[in-house]
């Protein structure tokens, strides 16, 4: 449901920030902020996230993104919507968490056939997301009521994980001897590898988005 989220909103941010009077060239560089938010603070989130557990790292996160994704419905103008975006930016980092989470859960046998199952999951939710923000936005105050529901489906999934019952003290990753150094490094080159990637694909699609409007 993350991305389903996600992608209901995405594709409309260029169009709302061009309505709130911005340039091409202010609402590029606001683009961007999302990307280098995340590239700075993957590995400060990742590290965090080995500190307080998966768990508890997993809802700050999605209870921060809920709360830049309401504010992004509330935004007014050029300003507010830059303040929305930065939430997200620093700890939108929900997939990688759920991932690490996931394989510490279940066994290594089991791993490729649930992690598999989560990106089928995720991408059919960002299929579906354009779609069905694309009708939203149709609506009078389609991009605020496209927020808000983003905004619940993040406070849904923090109620989700709240309520599984998941003890990470006796997880399967746990029973298995690994080396902390070689598992800190793999994390982080992998962290910054999707905040990478999460700042191009912004930058295309805002600067698709850009053109087409």
């Amino acid at each position: 449901m993350d991305l389903f989220g996600v992608s209901m909103v995405v594709p409309l941010l260029s169009l709302h920030i061009k309505s709130l009077g911005a340039s091409p060239t202010i609402a590029g560089i606001i683009g961007s902020l999302y990307g280098f938010l995340q590239l700075v603070s993957s590995t400060f989130v990742g590290c965090w996230s080995d500190v307080v557990g998966r768990k508890q790292s997993l809802l700050a996160c999605i209870l921060f993104s809920a709360l830049g994704y309401l504010l992004l419905g509330m935004s007014t103008n050029v300003f507010l919507f830059a303040i929305a975006r930065v939430p997200v930016g620093i700890f939108k980092h929900t997939l990688s968490i759920s991932k690490a989470l996931l394989s510490d859960l279940v066994s290594e046998r089991e791993r490729p056939l649930i992690i598999g199952h989560f990106n089928a999951a995720s991408s059919i939710g960002f299929i579906l997301g354009p779609v069905v923000g694309g009708y939203l936005t149709e609506r009078e105050g389609g991009f605020y009521l496209t927020s808000f529901i983003c905004s619940s489906i993040f406070i849904l999934n923090a109620g989700l994980v709240w309520m599984l019952p998941w003890d990470e003290e006796n997880t399967v990753s746990s029973k298995h001897e690994q080396t902390t150094c070689n598992r800190k490094m793999t994390e982080n080159i992998l962290g910054k590898v999707q905040a990478t990637s999460s700042f191009l694909f912004n930058k295309v699609q805002f600067s698709m988005a850009l053109e087409v409007h």
